[in-house]
């Protein structure tokens, strides 16, 4: 998980508890004010024996639930809050939609073209796509089991992930993002599995105007994929002759 989120659920789990713990204040908190509040409803009910006691142990009770659930309250939400997320990860943002071809790392054939989708789900960043042979027929689907960033590579995704009919496909992934300026906007990256031994591939995120729909059928995405794919495919054999962490947008 981003450092970014992390030091959200800490700020999400500290707010909390200390508003909690200020309306269990014995003498000004919530216990007080509803003790005070069932005196002026009912002077008899308040004259139960105990019953302030109680009030504040349910209010404690409350605290520990509240506490247990604070990543969820957290994570709720980072998830309903894309600007939000969008804020924290600054120019470590990596979320939205990414045409990608996948080629043979040894010569620069086209494998599939494909189209990956990241975004956020169970407080972890969520990959997921589908790809399209080089003849236009759909593949496969792929998704990331779970995710991760390493402090000391902030700038790649890492996953492990499964693909294929029954998920039969499982593997590793490794994606390095490159920034223009303050925003990520380019990638390359290797995925390793009993199918794809020596594979690499090369993305670039899309833009989307003020009158630009979103890519949500599969033939949006399949003609996305294949208009990125037509732009690097003539570019790719001296590419791939380079490290997996080359800068090859300047190539086109």
């Amino acid at each position: 998980m981003d450092t970014a989120f992390k030091l959200f659920y800490a700020s999400v789990l500290t707010a909390i508890v200390s508003a909690t713990m200020a309306l269990l204040d014995p003498n000004t908190g919530m216990s007080a004010l509803l003790y005070e509040r069932l005196f002026q409803l009912s002077p008899a009910l308040a004259k139960i024996p105990n019953l302030e006691a109680y009030i504040h142990r349910g209010g404690m009770a409350l605290l520990w639930a509240v506490f247990y659930y604070s990543r969820t309250i957290a994570t709720g939400i980072l998830a309903a809050l894309p600007p939000l997320r969008r804020l924290l990860a600054w120019n470590r943002f990596i979320e939205g939609d990414w045409p990608l071809v996948v080629v043979d790392r040894r010569n620069g054939t086209l494998i599939y073209y494909g189209f990956m989708r990241i975004g956020f789900a169970g407080g972890y960043l969520q990959v997921k796509g589908d790809d399209w042979t080089p003849e236009g027929r759909y593949a496969l689907p792929f998704s990331s089991v779970q995710t991760c960033t390493l402090p000391e590579m902030p700038d790649t995704l890492h996953y492990w992930y499964k693909q294929g009919e029954g998920d039969r496909q499982r593997g590793y992934t490794f994606i390095e993002f490159f920034r223009r300026g303050e925003v990520a906007t380019h990638m390359t990256g290797e995925f390793h599995d009993r199918d794809h031994p020596d594979v690499r591939f090369y993305g670039r995120k899309l833009k989307y105007g003020w009158f630009r729909r979103r890519a949500k059928t599969l033939e949006q995405k399949r003609l996305a994929a294949k208009a990125f794919a037509d732009d690097i495919m003539p570019c790719i054999p001296e590419i791939v002759k380079n490290p997996v962490n080359y800068e090859w947008e300047t190539r086109l």
